[in-house]
């Protein structure tokens, strides 16, 4: 195989926008509403099946679950009803799914 070398072109040419002096700004706003992007649901008590309600708007597609020894889980994740969250696992465990 043989390197390629580069060819000439054309020469370029950067346009650079001039930038201003700063302008003044408003004064901020009322504060907006408060949106949730995620939730942590903390499972203390050993289940094969966890049931998590969250108050968040939208089903969450990412869900993590992680055993309380500090190793990630898998399960069977579905969605029951808007705001529920139901994950099976093969035996009971403990631990925090994090739904985002």
């Amino acid at each position: 195989m043989t390197a390629l070398e580069p060819e000439a072109g054309p020469p370029v040419v950067l346009d650079w926008l001039a930038v201003g002096a700063p302008v003044d700004t408003a004064p901020p706003g009322e504060p907006g509403d408060v949106l949730e992007f995620g939730h942590r649901h903390e499972q203390t008590i050993a289940a094969a099946v966890w049931n998590i309600f969250h108050p968040l708007s939208f089903t969450p597609a990412g869900v993590h679950v992680i055993e309380s020894t500090g190793e990630p889980l898998l399960g069977v994740v579905t969605y029951p009803a808007a705001g529920h969250v139901r994950i099976e696992f093969s035996a009971p465990c403990s631990g925090v799914a994090y739904l985002s």
